[in-house]
């Protein structure tokens, strides 16, 4: 189903959130961190979890879709509802809830 995902750090590490493994992916600081999911195909993406390890939480973040030729935004949250036909999900993590703006995810449960 998933073509490829890609981070803007720990690229490396950032395949663990979307299985079982226990390892977790951690961004690097002081940055906006970007992650995009690109699908095989278009599906029907109903919601978006992520977990994240306390004090390392997305404060501020936009999740986006490309539904065709059109991109929609929304802000970022723990629990995302979809409800739409996506083919790529780009999620830009702005500010964190770490004083050096890090970012830690355990978990990006994908529901379709």
């Amino acid at each position: 189903m998933i073509k490829n995902i890609t981070a803007t750090s720990n690229e490396n590490k950032i395949k663990n959130v979307l299985n079982d493994n226990d390892e977790c992916w951690f961004s690097g600081h002081n940055a906006e961190q970007v992650i995009e999911i690109e699908f095989n195909e278009e599906i029907y993406l109903k919601n978006i979890y992520f977990e994240f390890q306390k004090g390392f939480e997305c404060k501020e973040g936009i999740i986006s879709f490309n539904q065709e030729e059109n991109y929609i935004e929304r802000p970022l949250k723990e629990s995302n509802e979809i409800d739409l036909k996506v083919k790529q999900i780009k999620i830009r993590f702005i500010k964190s809830t770490d004083l050096y703006n890090r970012f830690c995810i355990y978990k990006i449960t994908l529901n379709y």
